[in-house]
């Protein structure tokens, strides 16, 4: 008997190898990520800050770079692939990242 649900995701799988390319290859850096949660989706803020190329100024700067919305359900994957996949890079490099607390206010009203 075939497993319906594994062939539905090889489908979906080969699917998204085969998307087109929206980006132009264009790569952004995010060192910081702001979350905000509504009752069907949450709202992903992704930032890169760094040091200010303004002389005499001590400020960073500070970039939104993108804002993605996801619906909760493939926000959960999302995070299930990025936990999974973190500790198998952990694993095969002997390396254990520590978790970085989150202190903005976005997070902060979540609960996070």
């Amino acid at each position: 008997m075939i497993n319906k649900n594994h062939d539905d995701k090889t489908a979906v799988k080969t699917m998204l190898s085969q998307a087109t390319d929206l980006t132009d290859n264009k790569l952004s850096y995010i060192s910081n990520v702001q979350l905000y949660f509504s009752a069907h989706e949450v709202t992903l803020d992704l930032y890169y800050m760094g040091p200010n190329k303004s002389p005499n100024v001590a400020e960073p700067e500070v970039f939104r770079l993108h804002r993605i919305v996801l619906p909760l359900g493939v926000a959960k994957e999302m995070g299930e692939l990025l936990q999974n996949g973190i500790a198998r890079w952990e694993n095969e490099f002997g390396v254990e990242l520590p978790i970085q607390p989150l202190s903005t206010e976005a997070n902060d009203e979540q609960g996070r």
